[in-house]
């Protein structure tokens, strides 16, 4: 009778475990699509990083050649 409650008790255990494994393996899947996902947002981010810096190197190129040529307007005013 013990050793009838132990085999049932192992099956179960063996039925537990079996349905673990495999609730591991999918989160593994599903932690494995989350990465992949999460490189592409990182690699957008970046570019949008690039477009910005780029976007603000010509707008304070414009700015700072305004500048000089209104500076230099003002001085040659005032010779």
């Amino acid at each position: 009778m013990a050793e009838e409650r132990g085999a049932t008790i192992g099956d179960a255990l063996e039925g537990r475990l079996d349905r673990l494994e495999q609730g591991m393996a999918e989160l593994k899947g599903t932690v494995s699509q989350m990465d992949k996902r999460l490189s592409n947002v990182e690699t957008a981010v970046n570019e949008l990083r690039r477009d910005n810096k780029q976007a603000f190197l010509w707008l304070l190129g414009i700015l700072l050649g305004t500048w000089m040529s209104t500076m230099w307007a003002i001085l040659s005013k005032i010779r």
